[in-house]
């Protein structure tokens, strides 16, 4: 996704065109949640050009990541024109994100999966009017296994409330007096940040 990246505001504008919307909310505006900030119509200006590759990270974030993939095809030849084959595949990741302007965490333990594929092939001709009609018949049994291990942490998640062609210390919702109401306070998310 676009904002894992941290490129906010994915329009189509940006993506068709290479259009960013800038503007930000003041940080005595910022609240969690888009159904708690003003229109972005309020706050918004004209498109700009940016570059589509543009990945402004924040000074406090934190993102690592293992990524490992598998694949074994084997083929065993019957006859001319039958043939099994079997494919497995297998997919390892694992990942810890922390974006501090946010006040975001997510983590990925160990996630894995194995898919399997077993194909019959097979390939025949039968009489035509004028000529033989070839065809090919590729059939199967496929299965797979999937084990995901995630923890999220939205604590106070601004997204779209700051640009990332703006002062990045904007988007840091501390600056936000509705997150200072937060701390300590047993009503708030988690019992207070």
């Amino acid at each position: 996704m676009l904002e894992d990246v941290l490129l906010n505001r994915p329009t189509t504008s940006l993506i068709e065109n290479g259009l960013y919307y800038p503007g930000f909310l003041p940080p005595s505006k910022v609240n969690t949640g888009t159904e708690n900030n003003p229109p972005a119509s309020n706050y918004l200006q004209t498109p700009l050009p940016i570059s589509r590759r543009s990945n402004v990270k924040y000074p406090g974030d934190l993102g690592r990541a293992q990524t490992a993939m598998a694949q074994w095809i084997q083929r065993f030849q019957l006859q001319d024109n039958l043939q099994i084959v079997n494919n497995t595949f297998f997919w390892y990741q694992t990942h810890v994100c922390s974006e501090e302007e946010f006040f975001f965490n997510e983590a990925w333990l160990g996630n894995y999966e194995i898919d399997n594929r077993t194909e019959l092939r097979w390939i025949f001709d039968t009489a035509g009017f004028k000529d033989p009609i070839g065809h090919f018949v590729d059939t199967g049994l496929e299965w797979r296994y999937r084990y995901a291990l995630a923890y999220d942490s939205f604590s106070f998640v601004v997204t779209n409330g700051w640009s990332v062609v703006e002062n990045p210390y904007q988007r840091n919702a501390i600056f936000s007096g509705n997150f200072q109401a937060l701390i300590g306070n047993p009503a708030g998310p988690g019992g207070g940040e």
